[in-house]
């Protein structure tokens, strides 16, 4: 492997797509070339791929869009993983960077209980592509403005969330707001703030996040982009962005 060669140090890990729910974008975005959508539904463009997750395939949210706010698979955390210097989640923006995003983690009644603003800076460059956007509901391909578009890459530790009733860090030592913790959800604003994300998938790590429904484990391209992930899309600790 090319990152032994070069005496790259990494950590294997398995990372598997988080489902998203009531996705209502009016676009997605796949390979160039394609001439018709791969997908049925906008939903797959986050979790489907060739033989696992897709940095080519994703979720355009045009600047006419309103605020998008996606609720993901139901997932159980294992405080164990909180903190160890390892992303819980990695996520791929595969047509523009931007600043604006929240993730939440909420509880079954949807109350927020930890909290992560996403900056700009937060998303590191990792790979560049052409695309082809189509217009799910019409079925329409267009390539126009999708050339040579660059991959970005985020890489967030459970550790980064800011726990709202304490304003302190997620800790390993928080317990009962781990396992209170029931999804993870989005906010992507509305065309207020833009250029906005264009996701390709949101992973999380199996050793640390456990949930109902798995899809397959990222393919080669993203395993091999993972050790890029893990060094250049580190979070910045300082000066971090806390919402409610």
């Amino acid at each position: 492997m090319k990152f032994t060669a070069d005496g790259t140090t990494y950590s294997t890990k398995s990372f598997y797509s988080l489902e998203p729910s009531g996705m209502t974008n009016e676009k997605s975005l796949q390979y160039q070339g394609v001439a018709s959508p791969l997908y049925p539904d906008r939903e797959s463009y986050l979790t489907a791929g060739n033989n696992g997750l897709s940095m080519s395939t994703g979720a355009n949210l045009t600047t006419a869009d309103p605020a998008e706010a996606w609720t993901f698979t139901r997932i159980f955390l294992d405080p164990a993983g909180v903190g160890d210097g390892i992303p819980d989640f990695l996520s791929v923006d595969i047509a523009q960077n931007q600043s604006g995003d929240v993730f939440d983690l909420i509880d079954s009644a949807g109350t927020v209980l930890a909290t992560l603003g996403v900056n700009s800076s937060d998303w590191n460059k990792v790979g560049e592509q052409d695309l082809a956007r189509v217009d799910n509901d019409s079925g329409v391909v267009s390539n126009a403005t999708f050339d040579g578009r660059f991959i970005y890459g985020l890489a967030i530790e459970l550790s980064d969330f800011v726990v709202v009733s304490t304003g302190e860090q997620l800790a390993a030592t928080d317990t009962a707001i781990l396992a209170a913790i029931s999804n993870l959800r989005i906010r992507v604003p509305g065309q207020g703030n833009k250029p906005r994300t264009d996701y390709a998938f949101v992973a999380s790590n199996t050793d640390t996040i456990r949930f109902q429904e798995q899809v397959p484990e990222p393919d080669s391209l993203a395993l091999l982009t993972l050790p890029a992930l893990l060094g250049l899309a580190r979070r910045k600790r300082a000066g971090r962005e806390s919402c409610s």
